[in-house]
Parts: C-alpha cells; sequence; structure tokens
C-alpha cells in the first residue's frame, strides 16, 4: 500500500472516530437537557395525539387538522411498539426520537460541509450545528425540525453531487422534506432554476428535468392522497396558497398585527433581529467575515447554495410579518450559516499558522457556551413545578385563563387522570378550556368578556410578563372581594409562586351595578 493511500485510510479513520465523538456527546447533551417528568406541548402535543390514534387503529387516523402528518405518521409506529400504560413514556419516546434524528444530521452537514471546504473544516461544521444550544433545545421538544432540517440538509447535499443519478435522488428526499413541513415545497423553485442552468447545454435537459420532477411527484403523491382523505385538504398547495392569499389581500395600514394579517415592513425588521438572535452565540464572531470570504470566488455550486438559503428564509419571513416569533423557522439555513462561518475559520487558521488548534479552541468554546445558554434559558426545575401544580389542581377546573407556558400543561393533566392508556384521543371525556387573556386590560372585562365561556377561575402567577391587572391582582388580592384564593402554591412548599382564584360572578354583578 502506497504511503498516500495509508495517510488517506487514517485520515477516514481520524475523521469517523471524531464524529462519532462529536454524535456521542451531542447525543449526552440532549439527555442532560432532556425533561423526563414533562410531557411535550403546543404542537408536539398534536403529533403525540396523532401518533397515538395511528397506533392503536393501526391506519392513517381520523378527525386530525394536522397539516404536517409525516412525522407523527412516524410517531405512531414507534408507539405501537412501546408497551406501557405511562403517558410520559410516549413522551419521552417522542423526545428521545427527535433527538436521535437531530443527531443523525451530522452525517448530511458533515458532507455539505465538505462540499465547500476540507474534511477537517466540514467535521468542525458538524459540531457547529450539533452542539448548538437552539437546535439542542428545538431537538428535545419532541416537534417537525429535527426531520425537517434532516431531509432538507440531505437534499442540499446530494442536489449538488456532479453525478445526475444522485441529483435524481435530491428530488426524492425534496419529496420528504416537502411532507414533514409543507413549506418545504419551496425548495422546488431554486432546485428547478438551478438544474435548468446547469445542465443548458445538453439536449436532454428537459427530458431529464421530467424524470426528476416526476419522481417528486411520485413521492408526493400518497401522502398527498392520504391527507385529502383524512383531513380534507392536500396539506401543500392549499396551505401555501392560503399562505399567498394572506401575503396578497391584507392592508398594512387597516389590519392589526394580533389579528395575524401580513405586515412586510414589520418581518423584515423581525427577520434580521431573529438571524442575529440565532448567531449567538457560536457564530456571531465569524459569519460577516465569512459571508465575504465565500463571496469572493463565486461558482455555480456557491450560488446555488444562496439561492436555496434565500428561498428558505420566505418561510421565516412570512411568519415574521404576521407577528409569530420563532428562532425555529430559520433552523434550516442554520447550517448554510455555519458554511458561511468555516470560511473565516479557515482564513484565521491560515493567517495564524495554527488552523488545527484553533479548531480544537472553537470546539471546546462552542462545548462550554452551548451547555451555559442553555442552563441559562432551560428552567426544567420551574416546569416540573408548573406541571405537578397543574395536576394537582387539575380536577377541580374546567375553564381557565392563559398563563403561557405554564397553562399548556393542564391539556396534559386529563391524561393523566386517565387509569387506562393508550387511549383514543376522542374517547378523552374531559377537557380543559384555556381562554386567552391578549387585548384585555382589566379585570373587569376579562370576566364580561368570558362568564357565557364559562370561566369559573382565574390562575395567576408571578411572572414579569403578565398584563398589569393581572400583577395587580396577584399583589393585592384582598381589593376583589369576588375572587375567593382557592389555592397557594407558596403553602405547598413551592419556589414557583401560583394563585388559583374561584369567581364569584354573583358578587361581580352586584358591584358592577
Amino acid at each position: 500500500m502506497k504511503m498516500q493511500e495509508i495517510k488517506k485510510e487514517f485520515s477516514n479513520k481520524n475523521i469517523l472516530l471524531t464524529l462519532t465523538a462529536i454524535a456521542l456527546v451531542g447525543i449526552i447533551f440532549r439527555l442532560i437537557f432532556l425533561p423526563f417528568n414533562l410531557p411535550v406541548l403546543y404542537d408536539a402535543l398534536g403529533y403525540f395525539w396523532y401518533g397515538i390514534d395511528m397506533s392503536i387503529v393501526s391506519q392513517f387516523p381520523l378527525g386530525h387538522d394536522l397539516t404536517n402528518n409525516l412525522w407523527p405518521s412516524i410517531l405512531g409506529i414507534m408507539f405501537s411498539s412501546i408497551n406501557s400504560d405511562n403517558f410520559l413514556d410516549y413522551s419521552n419516546a417522542q423526545r428521545i426520537l427527535s433527538s436521535i434524528v437531530s443527531v443523525i444530521t451530522i452525517i448530511p452537514i458533515f458532507f455539505l460541509c465538505n462540499r465547500f471546504v476540507d474534511k477537517k473544516l466540514a467535521v468542525l461544521g458538524s459540531a457547529l450545528f450539533i452542539l448548538d444550544p437552539r437546535i439542542i433545545h428545538n431537538s428535545i421538544l419532541g416537534i417537525t425540525e429535527p426531520l425537517f432540517v434532516l431531509m432538507g440538509v440531505t437534499t442540499i447535499f446530494l442536489f449538488l453531487s456532479d453525478n445526475k443519478k444522485i441529483i435524481y435522488l435530491s428530488f426524492a428526499t425534496a419529496a420528504i422534506f416537502s411532507l414533514v413541513r409543507y413549506e418545504g415545497i419551496l425548495i422546488i423553485i431554486p432546485m428547478t432554476v438551478i438544474f435548468l442552468f446547469r445542465f443548458r447545454k445538453d439536449r436532454k435537459m428537459i427530458f431529464q428535468y421530467l424524470i426528476a420532477i416526476g419522481i417528486f411527484i411520485l413521492i408526493l403523491t400518497p401522502m398527498v392522497i392520504v391527507k385529502q382523505q383524512t383531513m380534507g385538504y392536500d396539506g401543500l398547495i392549499s396551505h401555501v396558497g392560503s399562505g399567498v392569499e394572506v401575503a396578497v389581500t391584507s392592508n398594512e395600514l387597516n389590519e392589526d398585527v394580533d389579528q395575524r394579517k401580513f405586515f412586510p415592513l414589520l418581518g423584515i425588521t423581525n427577520l434580521f433581529k431573529y438571524l442575529g438572535w440565532i448567531l449567538v452565540p457560536n457564530l456571531i464572531l465569524f459569519l460577516p467575515l465569512g459571508i465575504i470570504l465565500f463571496l469572493k470566488k463565486r461558482d455555480i455550486k456557491k450560488k446555488s447554495l444562496l439561492l436555496i438559503g434565500i428561498i428558505s428564509l420566505i418561510p421565516a419571513f412570512y411568519a415574521c410579518s404576521r407577528g409569530i416569533l420563532d428562532t425555529r423557522y430559520l433552523l434550516i439555513i442554520y447550517p448554510i450559516l455555519i458554511i458561511f462561518s468555516l470560511y473565516a475559520i479557515n482564513w484565521i487558521g491560515e493567517k495564524t499558522h495554527r488552523r488545527d488548534l484553533i479548531i480544537v479552541i472553537i470546539f471546546v468554546g462552542i462545548s462550554i457556551s452551548s451547555v451555559a445558554f442553555l442552563d441559562i434559558k432551560m428552567d426544567n426545575e420551574h416546569e416540573i413545578e408548573a406541571f405537578e401544580i397543574a395536576l394537582k389542581n387539575s380536577p377541580q377546573l374546567s375553564v381557565i385563563n392563559s398563563y403561557e407556558t405554564e397553562s399548556t400543561y393542564y391539556r396534559s393533566t386529563v391524561i393523566a387522570e386517565m387509569k387506562e392508556f393508550p387511549i383514543l384521543k376522542d374517547e378523552v371525556n374531559r377537557k380543559i378550556s384555556i381562554l386567552s387573556t391578549n387585548d384585555v386590560n382589566s379585570i373587569e372585562d376579562l370576566l364580561i368578556i368570558n362568564e357565557k365561556k364559562k370561566l369559573k377561575h382565574i390562575i395567576i402567577d408571578n411572572a414579569a410578563e403578565r398584563p398589569e391587572f393581572l400583577k395587580e391582582i396577584f399583589t393585592n388580592e384582598e381589593k376583589l372581594p369576588y375572587l375567593k384564593k382557592i389555592y397557594d402554591s407558596k403553602i405547598d412548599g413551592y419556589n414557583y409562586h401560583l394563585k388559583i382564584f374561584e369567581i364569584n360572578y354573583n358578587q361581580f354583578n352586584d358591584l358592577r351595578n
């Protein structure tokens, strides 16, 4: 064996071992912060119920208004193999599976980075992704983004190949990408433009593109039919079209942000703000220089990556323009931002002649900063107390006011009360309604608006972001005789301070009159 081949084999072996080590660190970080004593919330709870129903009926369930049903369908397959009557076991399995999917993304991330930088930097790019605090936090929520990013990165990596057969395969993964989240279908726009431009001199270009788009449609069609039959809409064109309609028909001057209308100027402001926010703490130092270096010598692959990145920002811009502020819409472009940053890291390494040392320092730095960031951001002790308080008080409550995010736990307490589990969602015989306090400026308005909705209890905690009138009640509860305090978490020794009041509408109406 030649020395060059020995070095190559040794190098590849080291890369495999390093990636494996990074993956193990990524798994450990996720397990450290994974809240095993808490149920999934929000969108994840909808996916949870879809998966539970599917595992029971052994087919795609009816009665779920769930646009993105590929991830919950995968959950349904997994849930069917779990033999437990504890709903938290299913919730934890959902979180663990999404964490594993997130860590698996290290593979296509490495290969995508390696299309632009050498293998050592590609390994660092994998670490920057897998150890990023927002990626870690998102991966333990049990929602769609880990699978969405995995399929998105895989699609881009395959599409940038020089092999036509692999490019065809990228159209298949693009279809799966679209099924995970419906906005993924937008990727077909840059893929079409780039495909036609790259192979414009090939006589068979149109025929080859028809094959590619045929593969894309062939993969999409079965699940689209399932959605149409079980939900009444295709979940792709129907929702993209609705978004376009909102953007076109909204009047910026006459509509209110809280009504979820489209405000492009607000969208631009929020988009740049959140783009800056996701760079903290790991990419903020490298990205500006990295973009300049990336753009210096542009080839077809760089242009392709830029176009795909710009199109990928459209859903985030749309969400920001409607006042939906969440960094998870930007996670799909995170791998592209990492590639930009790697150019800056490479430049710094070459200028200092200590590139390997700098790579090691950055790896250690991102590990420490990610743990510190997550330790500050995530307060599992507070969340566990909030869930325990909800469990304790749930039996006597039926309609309550919203106090996000803690009030969401009441949707799970009705599951915890069940003597048998798993059970179909429609067979749950008790529900707790949670009424919004948005646009309510006084306790009088809150009670007048919600008396007919049978609001019987008000729950108030000491969170700083609560409306001023609720904070006033929390501090001076004795001023309102028609509110009778029936629970105070401090009596039970919780650090999380929360009070529950029962409403006496007869007394309230007498005072009003």
